[in-house]
């Protein structure tokens, strides 16, 4: 092979190993997959739906044995209602089963995230009796 070959073969593996770079309108292939990115890490999240009853002698967590309901039946149906945007309505309905005057009930989301300074709660609806 003649050197003019030999530079032709150089100059030609040259330009198709750096087109794909050229034509690259965006760096996130180079981050993402790169010797440099950073791994990966998901956060698991977990939510919690807890009711709480307010009385003259303070706040207490609403225990669903006293509808006769076990506690995971009671949490699917508290986000049931939840994700249909139904919270007031599960309030009365539990408030009218617990017979209970002069409370106020509260559903609050409470967000456990694996660090716990991103804990969150959040007061999602309250029903007076």
């Amino acid at each position: 092979m003649t050197d003019k070959n030999k530079q032709k073969v150089l100059i030609i593996w040259l330009v198709l190993l750096l087109i794909p770079f050229i034509l690259l309108t965006d760096l996130f292939p180079l981050m993402r997959f790169g010797m440099f990115a950073e791994p990966v890490v998901h956060t698991s999240q977990k939510e919690k739906l807890e009711i709480f009853i307010s009385e003259n002698n303070g706040r207490k967590v609403f225990d669903s044995m006293n509808i006769n309901l076990s506690p995971s039946a009671f949490f699917y149906l508290c986000r049931n209602y939840y994700y249909r945007d139904e919270s007031a309505l599960l309030l009365e309905r539990v408030a009218n089963l617990y017979n209970k005057n002069n409370s106020t009930f509260y559903l609050y989301k409470i967000t456990l995230a694996d660090n716990p300074a991103q804990n969150d709660t959040l007061v999602v609806a309250s029903y007076k009796k």
